[in-house]
């Protein structure tokens, strides 16, 4: 029984709207041709996709955009052929995908992709019997037709191992533009040893028009001329450095400065405006800065970008200036002039004054001085927003560990890093600061195996890994990846030569551009060599590559017991070295004759030896408010046990008694009376949130009355202990 248009069009409404929920972006089809314009750059919704039904009553097909989930086209004719570059083609990924047939030998397989690349093409073969065979992978600004029926045999499309909207895209095998160009090379190598002739005038078999973004085939990157070659390289590096970069790393300014360089080009002529256009806008999808600017204001910057550039053409090339013929993008250099004004974001930190926003850092020291406890706490206050040894966390986030060795030990040793924050927190919620973090799910996620980032594919495997877990912390917490830190140097790096320079600088520079790709923080782990004044172990140039270096420190005696238990920045750009941040490794009972251990900070020191906390606190305001506090304290307190009868007994006082004594104890330089108050209760609120901040006072609403106590020593370690 033949259906009626309505009833195909309503199954096609079905169809894509499942596609969209796993994960697809599905547009309307008259068989293999788009019916919306500017679809490469299409952000869809499910209300578009009802909309679709009456505005395109004769798109009966549906496709998919191929900006995430790339297309391995397959379009050869011979039968033998399509099927060794198919096999080809799964021996490469280690795993079948999807593979949808239309008119076959002719197939394509699916896949997913997290950052965005341009199409990627074999040149055009000829075999003796004069048909016209290629190979390309579809991806930013193309598409490829899922369901329906095939235009030219009349019959529905097929899918082997599955269907899209079945499997979801997550689910789909990985490609990366790396392993596409192999893909690509290789199906080049399989024609041409049939020898089919190799046609480099850059005919095309007639599927530019309907897959999309033909004057973008990467075949002029190996065969066009000088000018052409230079934008494409230009392109596809500007597009996968905007791709890479993360929240609050100035990607609105990035955007806007590719699309000015990139703008000069098009006004040459070597590269199509909407070519570049509809890759730009993908990148800015795919670091979702689309998602949080909006689709009008991201468009508005690459406009703006665009017409700057094209009102200032680029200068001729020259010789030194022409690029070697390489496959390799050319990556985008900014020039930072004298007098003008800084627009990049100010130096930024994790946590304040001593773990760095971004960039590379070692954690270093001798065996037993409590490295991975350490970077176990970091985590844990990272992932939490509680201070990291004393210091205020300023960007909370999310945190990958890599337990390159001790893996097993993790579970255990984040208990006891539980244990500490749950107390702190309550500390804290005690002083009136609630923090916002679910203890119960932290945004942390951990590997227990090494990954050899030193190696081209370990250091993939690791910017993958790191990318997804970017985009699930996202989706689980709304916040970015922020932190990885990996434990150990050692367990992770294959060294011919630990103390070659050269060596050694070529791990720094990979470990820097993982940051770079991720705008995560990337701190390792590492030893210390036998002779402790000289630092980390190994060539020099670890230290001298890296922002941070924290050495993790302890005294031992001959029976290997440790004492004196310090962290001390060795080095710190943008910041001061020589701080001592001196510590107790406290054992924590877990229950069932189960221990572990965790940190407790002590103040910190300065590399004088002397402390830079503790009463260094108290500001004036705040010793104004302290004396406040301890006049009502003799005059009026009222002892209260605001933890049960089993805790701590605290003196405290009422808000309003404190109020009082603080306004009439502090000076206001004003003739007028209401200028006075209104410093007063100024300072007043101002002591109150710092004094709450840094634990010196904590509040108990009593009886409808709120109650404030100074903070001892008795009360905090009873907190601590306890985990009450």
């Amino acid at each position: 029984m033949q259906l009626a248009g309505w009833q195909i069009l309503d199954a096609a409404t079905t169809q894509r709207k499942r596609l969209l929920r796993a994960g697809y972006l599905p547009i309307p089809t008259e068989g293999k041709k788009p019916v919306i314009g500017g679809w490469q750059n299409l952000v869809v919704q499910e209300d578009d996709i009802d909309g679709w039904f009456h505005q395109h009553p004769a798109a009966f097909n549906t496709g998919v955009l191929t900006r995430t989930t790339p297309a391995v086209d397959i379009d050869v004719y011979d039968p033998d052929v399509a099927q060794a570059i198919e096999t080809m083609l799964w021996d490469m990924m280690g795993a079948r995908g999807l593979v949808r047939f239309g008119e076959a030998p002719k197939r394509a397989a699916l896949f997913r992709t997290e950052i965005p690349f341009g199409k990627i093409s074999t040149p055009v073969f000829t075999s003796p019997i004069k048909q016209r065979h290629r190979v390309e992978v579809l991806c930013s600004g193309q598409q490829i037709v899922v369901l329906g029926t095939h235009p030219g045999t009349g019959k529905p499309y097929s899918w082997h191992g599955g269907e899209p909207g079945d499997v979801a895209r997550a689910d789909l095998p990985e490609l990366t533009e790396a392993v596409a160009r192999d893909v690509v090379a290789k199906a080049a190598a399989i024609m041409r040893a049939q020898g089919w002739i190799e046609d480099v005038a850059r005919k095309t078999n007639g599927d530019d028009a309907y897959h999309g973004g033909g004057n973008v085939d990467e075949f002029d990157s190996i065969y066009g001329n000088s000018q052409r070659k230079y934008a494409l390289a230009a392109l596809q590096g500007c597009t996968a450095e905007l791709s890479a970069m993360a929240p609050d790393s100035g990607r609105n300014d990035k955007l806007n400065a590719v699309a000015f360089r990139l703008g000069t080009m098009c006004a040459r002529g070597w590269i199509n405006r909407d070519d570049v256009e509809s890759r730009l806008f993908a990148a800015a999808v795919a670091c979702r800065l689309v998602a949080d600017d909006g689709e009008a204001a991201t468009r508005a910057t690459l406009v703006s970008g665009l017409g700057g550039g094209q009102l200032k053409p680029h200068p001729d090339l020259t010789d030194e200036t022409a690029p070697v013929p390489s496959n390799t993008p050319a990556p985008t250099v900014d020039l930072f002039w004298h007098g003008d004004p800084d627009t990049r974001p100010p130096h930024s930190w994790l946590a304040e004054k001593l773990i760095p926003g971004k960039g590379i850092g070692l954690m270093s020291g001798q065996w037993g001085a409590c490295k991975t406890f350490a970077a176990f706490d970091l985590s844990a206050s990272i992932a939490s927003g509680m201070p990291f040894a004393g210091r205020e966390i300023a960007r909370p986030g999310g945190v990958l560990f890599v337990a390159a060795e001790g893996g097993d030990e993790v579970r255990t040793r984040l208990k006891g890093v539980e244990h500490k924050i749950r107390a702190a927190a309550f500390v804290a919620s005690a002083a009136g600061n609630p923090i916002e973090a679910d203890l119960n799910h932290l945004p942390l996620v951990w590997i227990e195996e090494s990954v050899r980032f030193n190696t081209k594919a370990g250091s993939e495997q690791l910017l993958t890994i790191a990318r997804t877990v970017h985009n699930q912390m996202l989706e689980k917490f709304g916040v970015p990846l922020v932190c990885i830190i990996i434990d150990t140097m050692m367990a992770s790096v294959d060294f011919q030569d630990a103390n070659s320079a050269a060596e050694t600088q070529q791990v720094m520079n990979g470990l820097r551009g993982l940051s770079q790709k991720t705008g995560a923080f990337v701190l390792v782990v590492d030893h210390f060599g036998k002779n402790i004044e000289v630092g980390t172990k190994g060539s020099s140039n670890k230290e001298d590559a890296s922002d941070l270096v924290l050495a993790m420190l302890a005294d031992r005696d001959v029976g290997g017991s440790i004492s004196n238990t310090r962290m001390k920045v060795r080095k710190l750009r943008n910041g001061k070295s020589g701080v001592e941040f001196p510590f107790n490794l406290v054992e924590v009972d877990l229950g069932d004759g189960e221990t572990t251990c965790a940190i407790e900070w002590k103040p910190e020191r300065d590399d004088t030896g002397k402390n830079t906390s503790g009463k260094g606190s108290w500001t004036k305001t705040l010793r104004i408010f302290r004396s406040a506090m301890e006049t009502v304290v003799i005059e009026r307190c009222r002892d209260l046990f605001p933890y049960g009868n089993d805790g701590p007994k605290v003196h405290a006082v009422t808000l309003e008694q404190v109020r009082t004594e603080f306004i009439a104890s502090y000076p206001a330089d004003n003739e007028d009376q209401r200028a006075r108050d209104a410093v007063k209760r100024s300072a007043f609120n101002r002591a109150m949130r710092d004094a709450r901040e840094r634990l010196l006072i904590c509040s108990r609403e009593i009886e409808g009355v709120d109650y404030l106590w100074l903070v001892e020593e008795t009360e905090l370690d009873w907190l601590k202990r306890t985990g009450a």
